[in-house]
């Protein structure tokens, strides 16, 4: 049982290094192509335009002065025509 252990173990090792050494070509032979998401030339120029940033006022601990508040004054009612009886001659019964 140890010889199958030893072998077993020897060819995951050995599996193992040429995985390896199979990365380490495919990336030296593909570096040199890689391939840029962004085109030379020709390109959509794509420009982001951030909002202007917008000043906040601070409360003051000074008290400005204010103008001097007079009371209101009562509105005037306008005068409206509304008719009315008045005594003449018609209210008394002719004799």
């Amino acid at each position: 049982m140890d010889d199958k252990r030893k072998t077993i173990a020897a060819i995951t090792i050995v599996v193992g290094v040429v995985a390896l050494v199979l990365i380490v070509v495919g990336i030296l032979v593909s570096g040199n192509k890689t391939i840029s998401p962004v085109p030379d030339e020709g390109a959509i120029k794509i420009i982001f335009v951030s909002p202007t940033p917008v000043v906040m006022a601070t409360p003051s601990a000074t008290i400005a002065p204010t103008k001097h508040i007079s009371p209101t004054k009562k509105p005037t009612p306008k005068p409206t025509a509304t008719p009315t009886k008045s005594a003449s001659a018609s209210a008394v019964p002719a004799q």
